[in-house]
């Protein structure tokens, strides 16, 4: 919750920053949106695991202390468990996928490399004409 406040609180100075620098037209607001979306994600799906685990932990230590494996209870909370971990690792890719995403706007796109200038460099020495 803390790295969640100091990133809202990091993207609003940015923003700031770009609009006091008059680079409003600059600031890329869909990259900004799905990085909130992504740390939403990431920031729910851990706090649902560990409320998952902590709460399957105190319905074991509820049970008596003689009960089996076995026992359909513990196979129950231990199949809940489970699936709550197997759906907060899905929400957690999710969202570094959508990390990925942002990161691939970061790289220079094929119509956007400077094209090299072709350049004539001629070496004359005694009897030779080097060309490149």
């Amino acid at each position: 919750m803390i790295s969640g406040i100091f990133l809202l609180i990091a993207v609003y100075l940015i923003r700031k920053f770009m609009v006091e620098q008059g680079m409003r037209n600059q600031v890329n607001y869909t990259s900004m949106s799905v990085h909130a979306f992504s740390f939403t994600l990431y920031n729910i799906s851990v706090i649902v695991f560990y409320y998952s685990y902590f709460r399957y932990l105190q319905r074991l230590a509820d049970l008596p202390p003689d009960v089996s494996p076995e026992n359909p209870l513990v196979v129950q909370y231990t199949d809940s468990a489970i699936r709550t971990w197997i759906i907060t690792t899905y929400t957690t890719f999710i969202a570094q996928l959508c990390l990925i995403w942002i990161f691939t706007g970061f790289r220079i796109k094929e119509e956007e490399k400077p094209e090299r200038a072709m350049t004539r460099v001629e070496i004359e020495g005694d009897d030779d004409v080097l060309r490149l």
